[in-house]
């Protein structure tokens, strides 16, 4: 059995992460602050740690000495994270991270990337091999800058390595402020959502499928960069539409009341060969997906009202 260390294992991605790896016959090693958060399998071992922190980072991996490490942890605060120095010990903590990982003998590494990391000024298909690296923001070169290190030093390290640039995922536990859980809370509460006119192309995949490719990446031994997304081009307008359409209430989307934002790219959209090619994986159905979404929203939101 492979034993894999996953770190930031109890955030929006790690949750499902964790039982896609175990579906793979995966040993888990779960790394996060605080306790155990409801609803993870006890067939998972948990490790609190604070991974900024090296010496307690450092002692968890020597004790654990993982074969597989999938690391997910980073800066997430709802818009912040764009421009925070937290990027920067980011940066430094995951080098000494993947250092220590190696030298307790660690030989496998997937790390969560970004489309941040791509220039999105045009409007094609983003592409591992032809689009050009050209992050806008300290995020996006603070991931380019890790993933090109690691593919420098990995090789003569000995370490086998693959980076997931992850496009726009959703589903259970994400954060109320993003655009979908926005988007159904405000619909299910019957109130009216104002937006632009959703004219902008996106990739939305359900963080359930986004897990189960970072398991397929690990699995595969693939090396270099993949990118984990649907590959459809979607207006994010019909999205929203999907949505209301499931919840019953499309009277309640109100497009053209907002003023569209101009700093926004206009297409953001995974080009999927090598997921689909290389990998062999694909998503499940979109319309199946955004049904369990609204359902574990309005699950959520019947859990608060019970409460109450």
């Amino acid at each position: 059995m492979s034993s894999v260390v996953v770190t930031g294992a109890g955030g929006f991605l790690g949750r499902p992460l964790l039982a896609a790896l175990m579906r793979r016959g995966c040993q888990v090693h779960a790394l996060g602050r605080g306790a155990v958060p409801q609803g993870i399998s006890k067939q998972v071992i948990w490790h609190p740690v604070d991974l900024l922190d090296r010496g307690a980072t450092r002692n968890v991996l020597g004790g654990i000495r993982a074969e597989g490490l999938v690391h997910l942890a980073w800066e997430t605060a709802h818009g912040g994270y764009w421009h925070s120095s937290a990027n920067l010990d980011w940066v430094a903590s995951s080098l000494q991270m993947l250092r220590d990982f190696r030298e307790y003998g660690g030989r496998r590494v997937v790390i969560a990337g970004s489309s941040a990391e791509y220039d999105w000024t045009g409007t094609l298909a983003l592409d591992e091999e032809r689009t050009p690296l050209r992050p806008a923001s300290p995020y996006g070169h603070s991931k380019n800058a890790l993933r090109e290190i690691l593919g420098a030093w990995a090789p003569q390290a000995g370490l086998s390595w693959t980076w997931g640039r992850l496009f726009n995922i959703y589903g259970p536990y994400e954060k109320p402020e993003r655009l979908v859980p926005r988007v159904i809370r405000t619909l299910q509460g019957g109130r009216k959502l104002a937006f632009d006119d959703g004219a902008k192309i996106r990739d939305f995949l359900h963080v359930d499928d986004a897990a189960d490719a970072f398991a397929a990446l690990y699995t595969s031994h693939f090396g270099g960069a993949v990118n984990i997304g649907s590959g459809e081009p979607l207006a994010i307008k019909s999205f929203i539409k999907e949505i209301a359409e499931c919840i019953g209430r499309p009277d309640l989307v109100e497009f053209g009341a907002l003023p569209a934002s101009a700093n926004e790219p206009v297409s953001l959209v995974a080009s999927v060969g090598r997921l689909r090619e290389e990998i062999g994986w694909s998503p499940q159905s979109r319309q199946e997906r955004l049904r369990e979404t609204c359902e574990w929203w309005q699950s959520m939101a019947q859990r608060t009202a019970d409460r109450n």
